[in-house]
């Protein structure tokens, strides 16, 4: 919708703007949600898979580095968030 900002009222509301898939997922996942979501996306009439995505191969694996707890961890201490930042910090929580 944002990239038809300029375009008008009907180009923002076009059925088939949903339709249009772009991004990046791990084959993986991509699978996982095919297989699960299978009889749902069936019911509704969806495709049983979705094209134009860019697939990555494996299984995304969360990890400490990307983590929303990490940051306010690095948030709360200034000091260890630069060195974080410059890669001199090898900062990971204690077990708990």
């Amino acid at each position: 919708m944002a990239s038809s900002r300029q375009e008008g009222l009907l180009s923002a509301i076009d059925p088939d703007l949903g339709k249009q898939f772009r991004g990046r997922i791990h084959e993986d996942d991509l699978a996982w949600l095919d297989d699960t979501f299978a009889d749902y996306n069936h019911s509704l009439g969806y495709p049983a898979t979705v094209q134009g995505l860019e697939l990555l191969p494996g299984r995304a694996v969360p990890s400490w580095d990307v983590s929303r707890r990490l940051s306010w961890r690095l948030r709360q201490k200034p000091f260890r968030y630069i060195l974080h930042k410059l890669g001199l910090s090898g900062y990971k929580p204690r077990p708990q």
